[in-house]
């Protein structure tokens, strides 16, 4: 009965080895696919990281997960989105320096 549902299984099961590496292939893809990720919490992010920021690093974490072999479109989107993280980042760190060194710009670049 098996043999007519699975014709053809091209992996030689005698070779402990091998078994149990497909066992550790399937276990953990198993658990990526069902078991939720870990996020960064507020306070282990840096201070000047605003919340808009810290959504799209989550976005960014489950494009990672999302992309298992080469597709182009997820490739692209993922491309975007760590490009959009790393200009929102520096936004934010920017406005963070400016709210607590009070920085103008006017007399940042003024040469002496």
């Amino acid at each position: 009965m098996a043999i007519e549902e699975n014709p053809f299984q091209p992996y030689c099961y005698s070779n402990l080895n091998f078994l149990l590496q497909k066992w550790y292939q399937w276990l953990w893809a198993t658990i990526d696919k069902h078991v939720p990720g870990t996020t960064k919490h507020r306070s282990k992010l840096q201070p000047w990281i605003s919340s808009q920021t810290s959504h799209l690093m989550k976005q960014l974490g489950t494009l990672k997960r999302k992309r298992e072999g080469f597709n182009v479109k997820l490739e692209l989107n993922f491309a975007k989105a760590e490009k959009k993280l790393s200009e929102a980042s520096l936004e934010d760190q920017k406005a963070f320096e400016a709210k607590v060194f009070k920085i103008d710009d006017s007399v940042r670049y003024r040469s002496i």
